[in-house]
């Protein structure tokens, strides 16, 4: 049931796990997805770029190659460091790259769901390895909490 800015579920039986299911969605936009179909909602044009609510935006696009992440100056808070773009590039469950990549020094924030390459990664002194004990996650936190000033 919606009511203004409230919204009340109910279920049929207890479910421990709906408030984890519900939160690995954010608000999505109702005038860009509301016509769309929800079983295909992950292939849906939106996510080519979408748009979010944090202190960067989606830059360029590759698909299945790399995609950036541009410095928003509206973004609400200050002190976002001195990021200006950042790179991400796509890799499968693991990729085989990580450890040479963390090595070389080429790679600032990295996942795996490998023990063997968290274990290398953590071995190199300027690689810190912080294990997540979550079962699925979406959030991808820029400077949001304590850390030395940003400076080159």
């Amino acid at each position: 049931m919606v009511d203004g800015n409230k919204i009340t579920v109910n279920f049929d039986a207890v479910s421990a796990d709906a408030l984890l299911v519900f939160s690995q969605w954010p608000i999505l936009p109702k005038h860009l997805l509301g016509d769309a179909d929800p079983t295909t909602l992950q292939q849906n044009a939106f996510w080519q770029k979408p748009i979010g609510s944090g202190p960067f935006k989606v830059g360029e696009v590759v698909m299945n190659n790399y995609a950036t992440l541009e410095r928003w100056d509206g973004y609400y808070k200050t002190g976002t460091g001195n990021i200006q773009t950042i790179y991400m590039f796509a890799s499968g469950e693991n990729d085989i790259n990580l450890v040479k990549n963390a090595g070389a020094d080429k790679i600032d924030y990295a996942w795996s769901k490998s023990t063997d390459d968290a274990t290398a990664v953590e071995a190199m002194d300027h690689m810190t390895v912080t294990p997540a004990n979550i079962r699925y996650t979406r959030c991808f936190y820029i400077n949001q909490f304590p850390h030395p000033q940003n400076a080159k």
